[in-house]
């Protein structure tokens, strides 16, 4: 008879703890190598590709678009 003081044992399933550790890694990895400064560094260009109905792809330069604009922009979009 085992005495009610000693815990038993508790058996560990090493394929959760090992799938666990692995993902942990590959989320660090993933959000060390994604981290990018909020501002844009001289050289750098921010660019949006944009599609349309008959598949030709539009690169816009958001800088330059934002110059172009300037205040003229709405800063604010209601819908509804």
């Amino acid at each position: 008879m085992s005495s009610p003081s000693m815990p038993m044992p508790r058996s560990k399933n090493h394929r959760i703890l090992l799938l666990v550790v692995v993902l942990l890694a590959a989320a660090t990895t993933e959000v060390a190598l994604e981290h990018r400064p909020s501002i844009l560094r001289p050289g750098l260009r921010l660019c949006a590709y944009v599609g349309s109905d008959d598949g030709n792809v539009t690169v816009i330069d958001l800088p330059r678009l934002a110059k172009r604009f300037g205040e003229s922009a709405p800063r604010e979009t209601t819908f509804g």
